[in-house]
Formats: structure tokens, C-alpha cells, sequence
């Protein structure tokens, strides 16, 4: 097998509905078969596979550079770059359900965003990339990347991108003149292969431990070795039952959803995990906000306790001081003080 490997120097357009991101990597194989060659074209970030003419325009535009594999660039494709045979599985898995079942295609295809896309975004759509490249003037003069006080227009994170996109780097994009193009994802939405296999599975095994999950949609992945738990699913926050009737408000345009795709510490650097995510209400997860269950239970044991202590001379210094407390010794000291 012939590899080549290339980055993608700046994010260019590279399609009517794709584009690349800035220092994406390709891989580029040509895979024995019985007659001769079958070429391979993998990006990261893409679903497909590239074509080989926009390949050939983009090495003879110099928009992608070839560079050296090393063990880094190694474990990259492995993780984000060429998909596991497992991973690609689990997404034929899902085409054969709802191919099978089309009265539930909604419910997964919610699913399927949940697992293999990073959140939505105002990022500039490609239609107005070409727009701004036939007069970047006419579309920057009143931002700050000329003279006006305006923001760039567009956003540094890709629109739905794959969840194995490179992350953004906000401040050159914020600096950038030369596209309004995304640079990648948030870093909170990116992971690997290996763990959206583990998310795919952990959250259809809570789809299936819903109390009144269709009992054909059980028996279908059944087949595929996924059972759900011993106890039914509650909401992560409220610890309210959950009902497969909640993803009728999952429409694709309203605002407030039935059930989402929840992070329970959002604190985390890289928060998309399999621990660390969870099907719950969309109630529960306006309410948690970007703040973690031991964050939000601090200030509260910090609000009450001052309530209660607040006095004159220590009411400008008493919140720092119990902010230096562990949440044991908060606990402690609010429960002891109410009996």
C-alpha cells in the first residue's frame, strides 16, 4: 500500500456544501486490488472520502503541503483521520435501522448528530465565503480587521463539523483578513474514533433504558449485542423519569428541545466523553448552564451559610473565606448549623 501525507495550509472551499479546514490532514493510499490500484483519499473532518480532482486542484493550487509521518501524525490519522472499522459499522448499523424503521428516523438522526457532530454555529456559509472572496473590502471595511468597531462576521467554529475536526484557534481566525472560513471546531466538542464508539454505545444503551422506548427498537439492536440497564433512565439533574415522548419536541428549528445531549461537568477542557455525557432533558440542561452539579452545590451551600453568618464586620470578607472551604467542609459546617 502507497501512502502520502499531506496539511491543508488554509481552509478553502472545496465543494457547493464542503470546505477544508486550515491544517486538516489528508492521507492519500492507493490500495492494491486484483488488477491494479484503488486510490484512497481520507481529510480529516470529512465524512467521504476526497475526490481525487479536488485533490489534484489542491496540490496544483499549493493550498496542501506534503509533510513527513512521525508517531504524533501516526496516532492523529488513527484517532481522526481514518475511520475504524468499528466506527464505520456502528454508522451502517444506524442507515439499516432507520432504512428499516423510517417512523423513528427522526428520533435518531437526532442521535446521530448528537454522536458524530460538533454544535451548530454562525460560522459563514460558503455561498458568502465567495462572496467575500471577490471583494473582501466591501464586507471588512467597518470591522476591526479595517477601520470600523464591528466583529468579523461568521464564527471560528465550524457549523456542524465532524466531532474529529481540528479545534479552532480563535485568535488567528479573529485576525485573519483572509477568509471568513471556521479554523475547526470548539475543543469541547471534539474527540476521537475510538471515543465516539464508546459515546454511540453508551448513549443508545440509554435511548434503550428509556421506560417507554418501542419495544421493535429494543429488538433490533438486539441483534447488534445492546441491551438496556438494569434500571430505567431519569434525568441526570432533576432525577425526573424520562419518556420517549420527549424527542417529540426535537424539532430541527425549535429552540427549547425535549431531550439533549448533556454534559454533566462542562468545566472539563475536553468535555465530549463517554463518562461525561448523558441523555437528559433540555430543562435540566438550561439549568445546569456551563457550570458543573459540585460547582453549582458550592455556591449555593456559600449563599446560604452567608445568609446566615452575614453580620456587619465580616459581610465584605465572609464569601472569600468560605469559598476556601472543600465542599465536605461546607456541608459540614451549613448542616450543622440547621440543627
Amino acid at each position: 500500500m502507497k501512502k502520502k501525507y499531506y496539511k491543508v495550509i488554509t481552509s478553502v472551499v472545496t465543494g457547493q456544501k464542503s470546505y477544508l479546514v486550515e491544517n486538516s490532514i489528508i492521507v492519500f493510499q492507493q490500495v492494491p486490488t486484483k488488477k491494479s490500484y484503488k486510490t484512497e483519499i481520507y481529510c480529516q473532518g470529512q465524512d467521504s472520502l476526497l475526490n481525487i480532482d479536488k485533490f489534484n486542484d489542491l496540490l496544483n493550487s499549493n493550498l496542501i503541503e506534503e509533510i513527513q509521518l512521525t508517531q504524533e501524525l501516526s496516532d492523529t490519522i488513527n484517532e481522526y483521520v481514518i475511520e475504524p472499522e468499528k466506527y464505520s459499522t456502528l454508522k451502517k448499523w444506524l442507515s439499516e435501522f432507520t432504512n428499516k424503521y423510517p417512523q423513528y428516523q427522526k428520533q435518531f438522526t437526532t442521535f446521530s448528530t448528537w454522536v458524530f457532530q460538533a454544535k451548530g454555529s454562525p460560522a459563514a456559509t460558503i455561498s458568502e465565503e465567495i462572496l467575500f472572496q471577490k471583494d473582501k473590502n466591501k464586507v471588512l471595511n467597518e470591522t476591526v480587521l479595517r477601520t470600523g468597531m464591528k466583529a468579523k462576521p461568521g464564527s471560528p467554529h465550524k457549523n456542524r463539523g465532524t466531532r474529529q475536526s481540528r479545534v479552532s484557534d480563535i485568535q488567528k481566525w479573529e485576525t485573519d483578513d483572509s477568509t471568513l472560513l471556521p479554523n475547526g471546531i470548539r475543543k469541547s466538542d471534539q474527540c476521537g474514533f475510538s471515543q465516539a464508539i464508546k459515546i454511540f454505545e453508551e448513549r443508545l444503551i440509554d435511548i434503550l433504558s428509556i421506560i417507554d422506548t418501542p419495544q421493535d427498537i429494543k429488538d433490533f439492536w438486539a441483534t447488534k449485542g445492546y441491551a438496556p440497564r438494569e434500571f430505567y433512565l431519569v434525568d441526570y439533574y432533576y432525577k425526573t423519569p424520562i419518556s420517549w415522548k420527549y424527542f417529540d419536541s426535537n424539532t430541527h428549528h425549535s429552540k427549547v428541545k425535549g431531550l439533549e445531549f448533556c454534559h454533566i461537568n462542562p468545566e472539563l477542557d475536553y468535555t465530549t466523553t463517554s463518562k461525561n455525557t448523558v441523555i437528559g432533558t433540555s430543562e435540566s440542561n438550561r439549568h445546569q448552564g456551563g457550570y458543573s452539579h459540585d460547582f453549582t452545590w458550592r455556591k449555593q451551600l456559600i449563599m446560604r451559610i452567608y445568609d446566615m453568618k452575614a453580620t456587619k464586620e465580616n459581610h465584605l470578607t465572609l464569601q472569600s473565606e468560605l469559598d476556601s472551604y472543600s465542599t465536605d467542609e461546607l456541608e459540614k459546617m451549613y448542616f450543622t448549623s440547621k440543627f
